[in-house]
């Protein structure tokens, strides 16, 4: 059994890679939808590894994942990308900020988190801060971030 200070071994990472490379083979970026290459999702689930230094995710996937975010966020509605292909106007903060947090680039990273902090700012609605909204005008769509 493996000490819980000592890092994974290469074997022990297989599984994990396998994984990651068979959602992301053609599209170039992690898709969420098996064999459907245009799909994607935030993927806000990649953290821990990133803040608990686990390393089971190679750097690669990080950085494709990296230029896809700088891409799309590129054109994205005013509050946000959707956190979904399959919601294309449903925005989550948290998933949006987790997913800031795995990126390898600090100008992609500022632009999730400013799209989230637009979204705070946004007067349009007289509500707690959502953790879903509306990309286009901010609207809450659900839940109070707490």
């Amino acid at each position: 059994m493996q000490n819980a200070n000592e890092q994974p071994n290469s074997s022990e990472n297989k599984p994990v890679e396998k994984w990651l490379y068979v959602f992301a083979e053609s599209s170039g970026h992690l898709t969420s939808t098996y064999g459907a290459s245009s799909s994607w999702s935030l993927m806000y689930n990649l953290y821990p590894d990133k803040l608990l230094g686990f390393n089971l995710v190679n750097e690669t996937i990080y950085n494709n994942q990296t230029s896809w975010y700088s891409n799309v966020t590129s054109s994205a509605q005013a509050f946000g990308l959707p956190f979904d292909s399959n919601e294309a106007t449903t925005a989550k903060s948290h998933w949006t900020l987790f997913s800031a947090g795995t990126v390898t680039n600090p100008k992609t990273r500022d632009s999730l988190v400013s799209m989230i902090h637009a979204a705070a700012l946004n007067q349009n609605s007289f509500v707690v801060f959502p953790t879903t909204y509306n990309t286009s005008n901010g609207s809450h769509l659900g839940g109070p971030a707490r």
